[in-house]
């Protein structure tokens, strides 16, 4: 799984894993595919639907009309969390440069697309856990998106 080179990764895993533990530092890994997304989702009449995500301005900084409209878009409707979470490495990335290219403005869930606020909702419940651990998020369909709290019942359901 993971992005990049696979061998590359796990090898820069390796050693930070080893730098951790001889310090004695714990270590979780939150594993994303392609980010999208990031925004607050609907925004009608200047007026943000939700308070997750970056503020509103930041679908402003977006020139490009299918990127904006792509990443306002995943903020709506692939926002969720079913089956997003998993333990371990299985964030999949597709080997066909013109199959990744064809998704690039698509905001329908993938397994290799990760919400940029969904991503940030797990590392932050990751780090309010005790324990140590390792999971992959991928893009779910879901309109609603889920607070810390119930993203770590989440995690914990993914990790158990």
């Amino acid at each position: 799984g993971g992005g990049g080179d696979g061998a590359a990764m796990g090898e820069s895993e390796k050693g930070i894993r080893a730098c951790c533990e001889e310090r004695g530092i714990g270590l979780s890994i939150v594993r994303v595919g392609a980010l999208k997304g990031g925004g607050p989702g609907l925004v009608e009449n200047g007026v943000a639907e939700s308070d997750w995500g970056l503020d509103k301005h930041w679908y402003d900084t977006i020139f490009e009309l299918g990127q904006a409209m792509t990443t306002m878009s995943h903020d709506r409707f692939t926002v969720g969390t079913e089956g997003a979470i998993s333990k371990g490495d299985t964030v999949q990335q597709d080997s066909n440069p013109l199959a990744v290219m064809a998704q690039k403005e698509k905001f329908e869930p993938a397994v290799w697309d990760t919400n940029r606020a969904v991503a940030g909702t797990v590392v932050t419940a990751m780090l309010e856990r005790e324990e140590d651990g390792e999971v992959s998020v991928s893009a779910a369909a879901g309109r609603v998106m889920v607070d810390t709290a119930e993203m770590g019942a989440l995690i914990e359901k993914a990790l158990s």
